[in-house]
């Protein structure tokens, strides 16, 4: 059966993920029912690694996808015209278990099911991943977007001290 489950690798739980994929198929997986909400702001972080079963693919690439809950007829996240993507992520090359956080991302509509593929540049080369930990979190907002939230939360991690000798900051 696809994907599959590995009890034996794993980044935090003792459980992850194994999936294939090229450019426009493979494998995937979801979570119905998530209270997706348009115009608010969500970071998607998750742990994952590279499975050099083929020796020509280099990488793995994951990607994240909103979608509605109903879905007729067959599915297909890598080519869903009625879907938002929600960020994917850069080429992993590393076969150790790594931590990846992806781009803030603000939905422009409300979804209910999240899709996660794996998948490769090239509609040729078929690639495999492994992934574990996923978690997507509501954040308040887009700090570096926003240069009065920037300053806020700068204002709370950054001290700044004048040099006592040359009164400089």
């Amino acid at each position: 059966e696809t994907p599959q489950v590995s009890m034996s690798d794993f980044c935090c739980e003792p459980v992850s993920i194994q999936m294939w994929g090229r450019r426009n198929t493979g494998e995937a997986i979801f979570q119905d029912n998530i209270p997706i909400q348009a115009d608010h702001h969500y970071k998607i972080s998750f742990c994952a690694k590279f499975l050099p079963l083929i020796s020509n693919s280099g990488f793995v690439r994951f990607g994240f996808t909103g979608a509605p809950n109903v879905v007729s007829g067959a599915f297909d996240p890598f080519n869903c015209t009625n879907c938002e993507n929600a960020g994917n992520s850069n080429t992993i090359t590393n076969t150790f278990w790594n931590a990846y956080s992806l781009p803030i991302w603000t939905p422009t509509q409300n979804w209910s099911r999240l899709y996660i593929r794996v998948f490769h540049n090239s509609t040729n080369i078929q690639t495999w991943g492994r992934i574990d930990n996923i978690c997507m979190e509501e954040v308040a907002y887009r700090c570096c977007e926003d240069e009065e939230a920037f300053v806020e939360n700068a204002s709370h991690t950054v001290q700044v001290y004048p040099d006592q000798e040359s009164l400089e900051g």
